[in-house]
């Protein structure tokens, strides 16, 4: 069940953060798609994200997020790290036959 009433600007602010962090591992990965991915994640847990607000302890609450947005997009960011560009091997391959 998703509950966005728990995007507050506070939450909307970490996620942005933890989107920045995880950003910065895959790099061919956009930003934009890991803010939503990561707003997607606190609301539909919510009483997990209740409670760590409740408890106040928000750096938990980040690595919570860290660890399960790294987990969501792991597999398509090694995928798109492996992928080489059909135009840098073109000219990979000109340069090579000069």
């Amino acid at each position: 069940m998703m509950d966005w009433d728990l995007l507050t600007p506070e939450a909307d602010e970490l996620a942005g953060r933890v989107a920045t962090s995880v950003a910065r591992q895959y790099e061919r990965l956009e930003w934009e798609d890991l803010h939503q991915e990561a707003r997607i994640i606190l609301c539909s847990n919510p009483g997990t994200v209740r409670g760590y607000i409740e408890q106040d302890s928000m750096g938990h609450l980040n690595r919570w997020l860290w660890e399960r947005l790294t987990n969501k997009v792991q597999t398509e960011g090694r995928h798109l790290e492996r992928n080489v560009s059909f135009e840098r091997e073109l000219e990979r391959y000109a340069v090579m036959n000069e």
